[in-house]
């Protein structure tokens, strides 16, 4: 299992802030993938956040990582919008 957290806009765009996805039976092996198989598979926000995949952050295990970067059993995966200040 890997724990999945959607921040700010992402977060509402999911409706939740996490989510636990067994990835053990299924040929993810990266955040790309697992982007790209849910978007497949469910489309909804899944499909709404491949468009946004350019300016969206990724971090793995809470440390801000490339979208190709390798995710396994345990890790945690945090998805985040670009920040804006003011």
């Amino acid at each position: 299992m890997i724990k999945i957290l959607f921040f700010a806009s992402i977060r509402e765009l999911f409706n939740q802030e996490k989510i636990m996805i067994d990835i053990n039976a299924l040929s993810i092996q990266s955040a790309d993938d697992l982007v790209s198989f849910y978007s497949q598979k469910e489309g909804g926000p899944w499909s709404e956040l491949k468009k946004r995949k350019a300016k969206t952050k990724v971090a793995i295990n809470q440390e801000m990582r490339e979208w190709h970067t390798a995710i396994k059993d345990g890790d945690e995966v945090a998805f985040l919008p670009p920040i804006t200040g003011g």
